[in-house]
């Protein structure tokens, strides 16, 4: 059975450093699970591992569509299964390594993916509901229609409620049936997190990095490239907060705020994917100076056994 690394955690938990330090024992390549990630041009934004990062370790699924490009967690679980599958084939282990919750599910879960295409009325309707009685009810329908389905997904995931609905309208046979490649892997998840407090900190500290490395000008040429400030690819903290200071709207001191508070939540909803609790996660408070090694270990057993 082929075995992958899992690599699990908060924005600003270390993920992409834990990796490389893996990568400095074991014989690995790394595939993206970062929804933004994905995107060229958000760079320093969505904290891509750096040239020099890279260099040191490969990573796939960084920078491989633009971002007015339609993607879905369909496109996603194709892309990193046959990126795994290059990595297999040079007798290297894959570290799946990311903080979509929803990326990293669809492959430990192996989840069949709905071949249904988009029905727009239907989601226009969907949205309007959701509007006028909250997103809550709306999951509520979802659960009376498939509970399993729901019980995977936020009720506040508007996108994710909706699309699923939108599947559940179809007949079972008209979609995909899980992939036989994932159900063939075993998984050893290393979860990362530190005090929550720490991690606001950190998060503060990058965002506060993030404007030193030239975040606004990021921005800046993603727009004068022509792209639509209103694209979904913009929604991770940071770039709307600089697309609004650009606009006039706020300050720039406005925006660095907004920003460290929307990362913030963005870290408690992470959270929410990856449980403190889950049994099937081992976690580490990257904050511990011997995390790396004993993770390490841990790895080799995994490989080894």
């Amino acid at each position: 059975m082929n075995k992958v690394i899992v690599v699990v955690g908060p924005t600003a938990t270390g993920k992409t450093n834990h990796c490389i330090e893996l990568s400095r024992q074991l014989n690995t390549e790394v595939v993206n699970a970062d929804s933004r990630q994905i995107y060229t041009g958000m760079d320093i934004g969505t904290a891509k591992p750096t040239p020099d990062q890279l260099k040191i370790l490969p990573h796939h699924l960084v920078s491989v569509r633009a971002p007015n490009s339609a993607f879905n967690v369909n496109d996603y679980k194709e892309l990193c299964k046959k990126s795994m599958q290059q990595i297999m084939a040079k007798n290297k282990t894959p570290i799946l390594c990311g903080g979509s919750g929803q990326y990293i599910y669809s492959v430990i879960n192996n989840w069949g993916l709905g071949g249904v295409p988009p029905d727009h009325n239907f989601r226009k309707e969907m949205y309007k509901i959701a509007e006028d009685n909250g997103p809550d009810y709306l999951h509520t329908k979802l659960k009376a229609i498939d509970s399993k389905k729901a019980s995977t997904i936020d009720y506040r995931n508007i996108p994710r409620v909706v699309r699923a609905l939108e599947i559940a309208k179809h007949p079972q046979e008209q979609q995909q049936e899980p992939d036989q490649f994932f159900a063939d892997l075993k998984f050893l998840i290393i979860g990362l997190t530190c005090e929550r407090s720490l991690l606001y900190d950190r998060i503060d500290t990058r965002v506060d990095q993030m404007i030193a490395a030239g975040l606004v000008p990021e921005v800046e040429n993603l727009l004068t490239s022509g792209l639509d400030p209103k694209l979904p690819a913009f929604n991770s903290p940071g770039y709307r907060q600089i697309i609004s200071y650009l606009s006039g709207v706020t300050t720039i001191e406005e925006a660095i705020s907004e920003i460290k508070t929307k990362t913030h939540t963005l870290a408690r909803k992470q959270y929410n994917w990856f449980k403190p609790q889950d049994p099937s996660i081992n976690w580490f408070d990257s904050s511990k100076p011997d995390f790396h090694s004993t993770a390490t270990r841990l790895a080799q057993d995994f490989l080894t056994s």
